[in-house]
């Protein structure tokens, strides 16, 4: 047997094996221990809950990819006033992820600018996140403003996690990152973030559910209830959230878990969850049984979010009797790992139709890779190696910039109930041409319970 644990391999330093950059483990963490990232959070970089959920969005993502370190230069520490964050001080919030503070910057490493300015803190590399109304991404410019003024935390967590993924892909040698704006209307992903009609409605009175169904709690469905922790609901215990899984938390999955910490390694991802969800004051019901097609739903939620990545599992969404199925898959290799896709069901295509045919891929060429050639040669274990290669590449922030987009599109159902997407298809490396299908004959999904935010 392998003495090298694919429930231990790092998703993202899993990358650096893909391409062939790394010949060993120990290759792979060497180039990920020179990843270095600097943040500049300005006066107003922490005013309202859309700033505040780019700056939380940011310091629990960024650390996972930049793992020589993310350093912090805050303008004021104030007490914060929502979502995950809480009654927390941001130094408190930069600590808890991994991050350090800093009185002077370095020319030498990409920054992150959040709030307001006219110039750039370093002759290096600088972008500035940004958030208004339903629109949130990066910009090379710092004159650059987004058109809506709406406090939208999704358009927050938005914005936080195209910024560390456009300043991960500097590092990375995209010739293009870093040198544009770069963003999404969560409201009408197929219009230029930059254009004023792409805010979309305020969020005052918006309707969002009260009864959800999770299925699947891994690198999605975390990120899934990430973004959900940070919506105003007025009254926390109102939100009854369903939740679905079978596995316990690894060391792999801490690379990619918004919410679960290492001290949660061994629990079962439901109870973990649920604590962190109930000390939230959200209420939560526990299923943990796999999702077969034997399961049906009663009078539990009539909405899902789901997060799996077996094709069998997905195949089977429409039996359960949701009236109305989220689902979002990730990219799983070195060239689609900052690639999303969601799905929302009923649609053009059932589930069956999607993915019924489909089995778990594995690319076999792979194991020609010098990183596999090596494990393979130091444990003699052949199987061990093609569960290791087989292993997605994850990254913290590809989940949260995924969940913004389906908990957006969730809300936009009831911000707007004559239009639904269908689909929507993008992809990181260039969020100006993402795909977009509009669901046609829809009449709706009815709910066991609304609240206005």
């Amino acid at each position: 047997m392998t003495d090298i644990d694919p429930e231990t391999l790092d998703r993202i330093q899993k990358l650096a094996l893909d391409t062939g950059e790394a010949a060993t483990l120990e290759d792979a963490a060497k180039i990920f221990s020179a990843y270095r990232l600097q943040v500049e959070v300005l006066a107003d970089g922490l005013a309202g809950q859309a700033a505040e959920a780019a700056f939380a969005t940011v310091m629990n993502t960024a650390p996972r990819a930049f793992q020589g370190g993310v350093q912090v230069r805050l303008a004021a520490d104030p007490v914060l006033q929502y979502g995950w964050c809480h009654g927390m001080k941001a130094s408190e919030v930069i600590a808890s992820y991994g991050g350090g503070e800093v009185e002077v910057f370095s020319d030498a490493y990409p920054t992150l600018v959040l709030g307001s300015t006219e110039s750039w803190p370093t002759d290096g590399l600088c972008l500035g996140a940004r958030h208004g109304g339903w629109v949130g991404g990066v910009v090379a410019d710092p004159g650059v403003r987004t058109p809506g003024s709406d406090d939208f935390p999704v358009a927050g967590v938005l914005a936080g996690a195209v910024a560390v993924a456009e300043a991960f892909q500097v590092l990375r040698g995209n010739v293009r990152a870093g040198r544009r704006n770069q963003g999404l209307s969560l409201w009408e992903p197929g219009r230029d973030w930059l254009d004023p009609e792409a805010q979309g409605p305020e969020l005052k009175g918006l309707l969002a559910p009260t009864k959800l169904s999770f299925l699947g709690l891994g690198h999605l469905g975390q990120a899934y209830l990430w973004t959900l922790g940070w919506l105003p609901y007025p009254k926390p215990a109102d939100l009854e959230l369903v939740l679905q899984d079978t596995d316990k938390i690894s060391r792999a999955n801490l690379a990619t878990s918004l919410i679960a910490t290492e001290t949660a390694l061994g629990q079962y991802k439901t109870r973990v969850l649920a604590a962190a969800l109930e000390d939230r004051g959200f209420r939560t019901r526990l299923i943990e049984r796999r999702f077969t097609e034997h399961q049906r739903i009663d009078y539990d939620p009539q909405i899902a979010l789901v997060g799996v990545d077996n094709p069998a599992t997905r195949a089977l969404l429409d039996g359960a009797g949701w009236k109305l199925v989220i689902d979002v898959g990730l990219g799983a290799g070195a060239g689609d790992y900052l690639d999303a896709r969601l799905h929302s069901f009923p649609g053009t295509q059932t589930p069956g139709e999607i993915w019924g045919d489909r089995t778990g891929s594995f690319d076999e060429a792979l194991l020609e890779l010098p990183a596999y050639r090596a494990i393979e040669e130091k444990t003699g274990d052949h199987c061990g190696t093609i569960m290791i290669a087989g292993r997605a590449i994850g990254a913290a922030f590809v989940g949260a910039f995924a969940a913004s987009i389906a908990v957006a599109e969730l809300l936009r159902y009831y911000a707007d109930s004559e239009q639904r997407n269908d689909l929507i298809d993008l992809s990181l490396r260039d969020l100006s041409r993402p795909r977009v299908a509009t669901a046609t004959q829809w009449h709706g999904a009815e709910n066991l319970g609304y609240a206005a935010l």
